[in-house]
């Protein structure tokens, strides 16, 4: 996609006109086949979109680089309180503990001889929850906040295993 500055502002191009008059040219049907140099002669320049972090950054507004010549948008960083995030965090945490409490309560009520693996299974539980609840109450960074994985594969095993229990 190219962009040109016209007299009603900026105008997106998703494909480069085949027609296309200049003060001293007329292109009648390879305008689009031309080179680089002949469509930013004319004010085209590509439209770059910017690769951002959606957890930490937006996309601002858009500018010309004139240095790389091309259209860009501005990169802002969003503001994250640390604090913020480690106690949605352990909220979050919360909820999951929660979540596996009612399996556990429903494996105890399936199985009232408490076999070995159920125990086990608890003790798993509760080392997970205080391993996580320490790794959220050390993170350091709104970026590792943001980036903390509360539902990895390790506790989707854990579920899972619960849900053996409960049937």
């Amino acid at each position: 996609m190219k962009a040109r500055l016209e007299e009603n502002g900026l105008k997106f191009y998703p494909a480069m006109p085949k027609f296309y008059t200049t003060a001293t040219v007329t292109y009648a049907g390879d305008f689009d086949k031309q080179p680089d140099s002949v469509h930013e002669a004319e004010g085209f320049y590509p439209v770059i979109y910017p690769t951002i972090n959606p957890k930490l950054q937006k996309v601002g507004d858009l500018y010309f680089d004139a240095t790389n010549k091309v259209f860009t948008y501005q990169i802002v960083d969003r503001v994250i309180n640390l604090d913020s995030e480690k106690q949605r965090l352990l909220n979050d945490l919360d909820v999951l503990s929660d979540e596996i409490m009612m399996l556990n309560q429903k494996a105890e009520f399936n199985h009232p001889e408490m076999p070995q693996e159920l125990i086990d299974l608890q003790d798993q539980t509760r080392g997970l929850y205080f391993f996580a609840k320490a790794e959220i109450e050390a993170l350091a960074t709104p970026e590792d906040a943001v980036n903390y994985v509360l539902r990895g594969p390790q506790v989707a095993a854990l579920i899972e295993s619960y849900k053996s229990f409960t049937v």
